[in-house]
């Protein structure tokens, strides 16, 4: 049954937000109109169903608790009884919980980090990173490798209980898979038992289709500019600490708190090195304004926040992409859940909310809002291709390469020293015999 709120006006709360409540005073009805946002439209259509009306009021800020257990903002004005509920995109919180009641969490989100280009400040030349010939594949096919390497070891084992026409000769199945592997030829591989020979030629099948997605994985990590080298959680620890990255985190939130209070040693790490802003267009003005400096004076600044946040405003409000890390336990610091406060003991709309959220039109709302900044942000990306000079490629993006092969060619030597010196203590000791 519908709860009719007719001749009823609700008192809402809200701050501007481009994603979930921008509004614009209207002088001529005295009230705010809807412009856009998932959470103001939503009120809209809950106003439609239950018939009341709506008196906006504005904050600037969500609110924090003073020392005197007195509230700012939107939750100051639940404590002073100036509002029913309050929307902007808020995050459930155990200090929020105690001034007011949450109705079903419309959004659940994961918090994570925004990170500048590297291609903002000059890296010294001889910067290296030797970890870019095992990136094509991922851990699970090194695995993979190494557990075919001992399965090899076995299947050379029983290779030697074969009866084999020329005891002359003896093979080692790993180092003819190694050879295969390594496009070497096998000479004598004719003199090898059918099982070898056999299974030679299935390795061989399988190698020429690792090989080609190997060639292509690694051919597009070198075309396309290493810009971005951290994408977790302990790499942003570590880069921060010394210096080479610059966290941000607004004054008061909930991802400065979980920070702080944290006795994870990354999270102590970063949030020791970090900035404190008042908000987050203040760290967006932060980072757009490093190109307007000289490249030896910019410096990498990095947000921390939830992640459809921080994707939506960095398409809407940065000069320049911004690289977010892939979804992984190790680049998320924790679940948020957006939530709309209401006044406690007030609680019409809490199925109503499980519909909407369920029926995919909150969902639909979002992603038009997206679309929009979409939209904005192609504009100011065309007309801003200066730095995109420095992403052509060209042979340092190649010093891996030949820093790895000059490595392998010292091992060879040593190898090969080492195998020269072993046939010359055989020699002597071959003659030393003779001679007795």
């Amino acid at each position: 049954m519908i709860q009719n709120l007719s001749n009823i006006t609700l008192r809402i709360g809200f701050t501007h937000n481009i994603l979930a409540s921008l509004l614009s005073y209207d002088d001529s009805i005295e009230n705010y109109k809807v412009i856009d946002g998932d959470e103001a439209r939503m009120m809209i259509e809950m106003s439609k169903h239950f018939n009341f009306s709506i008196q906006w009021k504005h904050s600037k800020r969500f609110g924090i608790l003073t020392e005197n257990n007195t509230w700012t903002g939107l939750f100051g004005m639940f404590q002073q009884n100036e509002i029913d509920l309050a929307i902007g995109g808020i995050l459930q919180t155990y200090n929020r919980q105690m001034i007011a009641d949450f109705l079903y969490p419309h959004f659940i989100d994961k918090s994570t980090f925004a990170i500048q280009p590297s291609n903002t400040i000059d890296y010294n030349s001889d910067y290296v990173r030797f970890n870019l010939l095992i990136r094509p594949f991922t851990l699970d096919v090194w695995l993979a490798f190494l557990f075919i390497l001992i399965l090899f070891g076995f299947l050379n084992f029983f290779l030697k209980l074969i009866p084999n026409t020329n005891k002359k000769i003896k093979h080692n199945i790993i180092w003819i898979n190694l050879c295969l592997l390594t496009g070497q030829p096998y000479t004598l591989m004719k003199f090898t038992p059918i099982s070898v020979r056999l299974s030679a030629i299935i390795w061989a099948f399988g190698i020429k289709i690792l090989y080609n997605y190997y060639q292509g994985s690694l051919c597009s990590i070198l075309t396309i500019q290493d810009d971005n080298i951290i994408d977790t959680i302990d790499e942003l620890a570590m880069a921060s600490k010394t210096g080479l990255v610059l966290p941000m985190l607004v004054s008061h939130s909930s991802s400065a708190s979980i920070l702080s209070e944290s006795q994870i040693q990354s999270y102590k790490t970063i949030y020791k090195n970090s900035i404190s802003i008042a908000d987050r267009s203040d760290g967006y003005e932060l980072m757009n304004h490093q190109k307007q400096l000289p490249k030896s004076n910019r410096k990498i600044y990095v947000f921390i926040g939830p992640r459809q946040k921080l994707e939506f405003y960095r398409l809407y409000y940065a000069d320049q992409p911004l690289f977010i890390p892939p979804i992984l336990d190790q680049s998320i610091f924790n679940m948020v859940f957006y939530s709309i406060p209401v006044r406690k003991g007030f609680d019409p709309f809490h199925k109503s909310i499980c519909r909407i959220k369920h029926s995919g039109i909150h969902e639909h709302w979002k992603l038009m809002a997206l679309i929009n900044a979409v939209m904005n942000a192609r504009s100011k990306w065309n007309n801003n291709d200066d730095d995109n000079l420095d992403q052509q490629f060209s042979l340092n993006q190649l010093n891996s390469i030949f820093y790895s092969y000059l490595i392998l060619l010292v091992i060879a030597i040593i190898a090969f020293m080492i195998e020269l010196i072993n046939q010359f203590l055989l020699s002597i000791e071959t003659k030393f015999n003779n001679d007795k």
